[in-house]
C-alpha cells in the first residue's frame, strides 16, 4: 500500500515497524519498504515535512488515520 503524510512529531525512518491507528484505536501494523520526500528516496523524514511510503500490510488504510512509528526491542530474560 502507497500512502502520503506529513511527519507530526519525530521522525520517520524506513525500514522501521509502524502501528496504525483509527479513531483512538490500534486497527494494525505495517512495516515500511519505501520512503520519499521530494520524489526521491530517502532513509529518514524530519518532523514537518511530506513524505511518500509504501507500507507491508493488509490494513486498508483511509484518510485521517495516524501511523505511528516505532522499534520493536527483544530483551533478553534473566534471573536474579
Amino acid at each position: 500500500m502507497i500512502v502520503g503524510g506529513k511527519v507530526i512529531s519525530g521522525k520517520i525512518i524506513k525500514n522501521k515497524q509502524i502501528a496504525i491507528w483509527r479513531e483512538d484505536q490500534e486497527i494494525g501494523k505495517a512495516e515500511i519498504t519505501e520512503l520519499q520526500q521530494n520524489k526521491s528516496a530517502a532513509k529518514e523524514v524530519l518532523e514537518g515535512f511530506e513524505f511518500g511510503i509504501k507500507l507491508k500490510t493488509n490494513t486498508k488504510i483511509k484518510e485521517g488515520d495516524i501511523l505511528e512509528s516505532f522499534d520493536e526491542v527483544l530483551k533478553k530474560k534473566t534471573l536474579s
